[in-house]
């Protein structure tokens, strides 16, 4: 069986939102794992998250997240993906979610290597880039370098 994991990044508060996204996470799912990457000092709270035997907290460089958060996020997933496995089924999720069932759920549906998640209603952002997720393959790696370089240096 295929390893499984979330990736979640949040800076701020731990607020009861955010730990309602991470417990009904953990409702929902059998063994996957939550990468939750923050900057501890600043995000109050974050101790309450570390009863959860399957959330890792990760630091993030403040350095390199403020003033670029989305860039930031991009790299980091990007070099965060480097050390997983062929294969391996991440979903990049933000911590506003309530999750009624197994969010991995969706990977058994297709053969696709990357997911998204599109709005419901009009909007001038129509693909939500709070769910998305992608199989580790030689492809998702292009994927991945070709999107950090568009954040950077839009030719599109």
């Amino acid at each position: 069986m295929m390893e499984k994991i979330a990736y979640m990044i949040h800076v701020g508060e731990i607020n009861d939102l955010v730990e309602l996204c991470v417990e009904t996470f953990m409702k929902n799912t059998d063994k996957e794992k939550i990468y939750f990457y923050t900057i501890r000092a600043q995000a109050p709270g974050i101790e309450n998250l570390q009863k959860y035997d399957r959330l890792e907290i990760r630091e993030l460089d403040p350095n390199l997240w403020n003033n670029r958060m989305m860039a930031h996020k991009i790299e980091n997933i990007r070099n965060f993906y480097r050390s997983l496995k062929e294969g391996t089924r991440v979903l990049v999720l933000d911590t506003d979610l309530i999750f009624k069932n197994n969010p991995f759920d969706m990977f058994e549906e297709g053969e696709a290597n990357i997911y998204y998640t599109s709005r419901y209603y009009k909007y001038h952002f129509p693909i939500n880039a709070g769910v998305w997720g992608f199989i580790k393959t030689k492809n998702t790696d292009l994927f991945l370098l070709d999107y950090i370089k568009q954040i950077n240096n839009p030719t599109w």
